[in-house]
């Protein structure tokens, strides 16, 4: 890879420049999983003397159904099930790949 490639990389795609473009793109990729708003916990605030309730959230994205959007994908099942015939020299993709593979019973 270049230098040229490099910074090239650091650069988001003109269709993905701002937060909103990119929510826009996403919220209507085919692959995507909508993250769910969990309430974590309530507590208590104090300002200017004046107490109030506060909602701990946090955003999850439930494994199971990203599993499920990329195994339903017949395009990504096939990426992932294409590894024969296709070694890289120096990159383990399997323990057969590891020397000790060689040297087990």
């Amino acid at each position: 890879m270049t230098i040229d490639q490099l910074v090239t990389c650091k650069k988001p795609p003109d269709f993905l420049s701002s937060v909103y473009k990119q929510d826009k793109y996403f919220d209507h990729h085919e692959l995507f999983v909508r993250p769910e708003s969990v309430c974590f916990g309530v507590r208590r605030e104090t300002h200017s003397g004046r107490t109030r309730l506060a909602y701990d959230n946090f955003e999850y994205v439930s494994v199971q159904k990203t599993l499920s959007s990329l195994l339903n994908h017949k395009a990504y099942v096939d990426a992932v099930m294409q590894t024969h015939g296709r070694k890289v020299t120096g990159v383990f993709q399997d323990f057969a790949d590891v020397e000790s593979f060689s040297q087990h019973e």
